[in-house]
């Protein structure tokens, strides 16, 4: 039997009020925000310490991979090697001297000159208007090749729906080239069954047939960082009526349109409509898709504000246009096109 010390111990634990749960603790793991003069003057407790900046957008380092943050009249270069592709692209395309607003946080190392004395190892980076993360995700369920080539995690050993146009074969005959735009994957066919195995063996090269292949993503043997299709089943779109125009399409030109006649658009003005699939290497141009089809886009000649915009969409984000331009074809490869833009009108974002 308890002793009276127990019993009165009990008796007050029944009568006294129970306190209620203590509030939870602030989250203290978000990176501070810091100052300039406070990131100087405290410098070396702050080394290898992880912290967010914010200040704007200087300009990128010649052949390196690093740009310069301006906070105040002070300067931070901030190296991006470390940032996913898209951020890393995103902050290649803004302009020098734009002074774009930007944040970043990362982790703080000694800076690579005496006027600039901190680096800031970037791992997230925000730009207001400018996405940095996405989602890759296949249009209308067909993805494109650069996609495969970027994001091959997302694609290898799956099965996807690629179009484009028959180039040619290889003399093996069971592979062939598929082209859209400028870029184009081999696929196999010999797993195909017999009927469009014999239909791709009678194809003529370089007859640029329209086709829709679905297959499997493998990597090409003794090529790093190339695929090829596996093709599990093949898809030959009919020929266009002759005569027929789809009233939605009125007044709009297709790359098939191109091909089907290029005497008739080689050094016209043309409008088109398609969506933005991905920045090209040269300065100021871009991959439109189009249906089946890509076809780069030169945009150094429009409003330079517009051109800005541009700049910054992210790769594969599918925003739609109008593009009214010139049709020029590449020396190198006749029998394909890409459009000098003189005006664009952005659709949809």
């Amino acid at each position: 039997m308890p002793g009276p010390l127990a019993l009165l111990c009990l008796l007050l634990a029944l009568l006294l009020p129970v306190p209620a749960p203590a509030a939870p603790a602030p989250d203290d793991k978000a990176p501070p925000v810091v100052a300039y003069p406070d990131l100087l003057v405290n410098l070396a407790t702050y080394i290898g310490k992880t912290v967010t900046l914010q200040g704007t957008f200087h300009f990128m380092e010649t052949n390196k991979p690093s740009f310069d943050l301006h906070m105040g009249e002070q300067t931070v270069s901030v190296s991006i090697v470390n940032l996913p592709p898209e951020a890393q692209t995103a902050i290649r395309r803004l302009r020098d001297f734009s002074e774009k607003p930007i944040t970043v946080t990362g982790t703080v190392r000694q800076g690579p000159f005496q006027g600039t004395p901190v680096l800031l190892l970037a791992a997230t980076v925000q730009i207001p208007g400018v996405a940095t993360h996405f989602v890759i995700t296949p249009s209308e369920g067909v993805v494109t090749y650069p996609q495969i080539q970027r994001h091959f995690e997302n694609f290898l050993n799956a099965e996807v729906t690629l179009k484009g146009r028959f180039d040619f074969r290889d003399p093996d005959g069971q592979m062939f080239s598929l082209w859209r735009g400028i870029g184009e994957i081999e696929v196999d066919f010999s797993k195909l069954p017999d009927a469009d195995r014999l239909h791709l063996l009678a194809e003529p090269d370089f007859s640029n047939h329209p086709l829709t292949v679905k297959g499997f993503v493998f990597p090409l043997p003794g090529r790093k960082g190339s695929y090829f299709l596996q093709a599990q089943s093949l898809e030959i779109p009919p020929p266009p009526t002759p005569g027929a125009v789809d009233p939605a399409k009125k007044g709009l030109t297709s790359y098939s349109d191109l091909l089907a006649d290029p005497t008739r658009y080689l050094n016209h003005t043309v409008r088109m409509r398609g969506s933005y699939d991905l920045a090209s290497d040269n300065p100021f141009t871009f991959q439109m898709r189009q249906e089946g089809d890509t076809i780069e886009v030169l945009y150094s000649q429009i409003d330079p504000q517009l051109r800005d915009q541009i700049a910054a969409f992210p790769d594969f984000s599918g925003i739609t246009f109008f593009v009214n331009g010139t049709v020029h074809a590449y020396p190198d490869a006749p029998n394909r096109f890409f459009l000098v833009a003189d005006k664009i009108e952005i659709v949809s974002e």
